[in-house]
């Protein structure tokens, strides 16, 4: 029998992504503060949203690996880290804080798609 911790496991983003239709996380290498935002915005229901969302995560974003993703959605990039890429032409919403708090996170969706 294979130990669970030895075993392959979905880590949170694929996690998240597999169950929302309208929000999608692209991961850059964030640190656990903004993966452990994902847990906290768990609850919002993302059926009632009205634009498709993506979330910009970690260091390593770039504009062009980030625009063929989000092509036609709105953007909102998290953290310290990911917010340099809106300077470097990067269209999208920076949301500043290390990470930043949750209930900032969660309005700025809710203003995005329409339900604020």
């Amino acid at each position: 029998m294979e130990k669970a911790y030895f075993g392959k496991a979905v880590d949170v983003v694929k996690f998240f992504n597999s169950k929302r239709r309208n929000i999608k996380v692209l991961n850059y290498g964030a640190c656990t503060g903004c993966l452990g935002l994902l847990n906290r915005i768990q609850r919002l229901n993302d059926s009632e949203l009205r634009n498709e969302l993506i979330l910009v995560m970690g260091p390593d974003a770039n504009v062009a690996s980030v625009e063929q993703d989000a092509e036609g959605k709105k953007v909102i990039l998290c953290g310290y880290c990911a917010a340099p890429t809106f300077y470097n032409e990067l269209q999208g919403e920076p949301l500043l804080g290390c990470p930043p708090p949750p209930t900032v996170l969660a309005n700025k969706i809710k203003e995005l798609s329409g339900l604020s």
